[in-house]
């Protein structure tokens, strides 16, 4: 179902032809093929119950990574205990579940820099940040330039 509200949107985007659907396309076609991916992971641990968890968890998180993550209420979400769900979590995907959900928002912030006209203030409100500052903090924490110096320095070499 999720497959097909976001075939359907593309559809909606591609007719109404507006501006920035160059953006919305790629998004949607983003998300489709991150569904596609879901599911091929999911079909390969059909075998594995905490796996099958881990993979809704990432689903979950995918979800909803432009909002904060209560990690505890995540982990009540599925039938496991909160550190053996963080546990499992870092085991099978190398990171914590908020430096999994952290490095979504940070992949999102580099495309919405690269891709769209949003200012800084838009990109950190669209990604639930609780301050500008502190997604620049992170954000320069994470690349070693602001977000601005990031976006500069793109235009002037798309290839990196």
């Amino acid at each position: 179902t999720d497959l097909l509200i976001l075939l359907t949107g593309l559809i909606d985007e591609i007719r109404l032809s507006s501006v920035g659907y160059p953006q919305q396309i790629a998004g949607i076609t983003l998300q489709i093929l991150g569904l596609v991916s879901n599911a091929i992971r999911n079909d390969e641990r059909a075998d594995d119950p905490i796996g099958k968890l881990i993979a809704k968890a990432r689903y979950m998180i995918r979800e909803s990574f432009e909002n904060s993550l209560d990690i505890e209420q995540l982990a009540s979400e599925l039938p496991m205990g909160y550190s053996s769900f963080r546990k499992a979590f870092k085991q099978i995907t190398g990171q914590s579940p908020n430096q999994y959900h952290m490095e979504l928002r940070m992949e999102r912030a580099r495309n919405l820099l690269v891709m769209t006209l949003l200012n800084i203030n838009e990109i950190s409100d669209q990604l639930g940040f609780e301050s500008v500052a502190y997604f620049s903090k992170l954000f320069k924490k994470k690349h070693g330039m602001s977000p601005m110096s990031f976006r500069l320095e793109r235009s002037k070499n798309p290839e990196t």
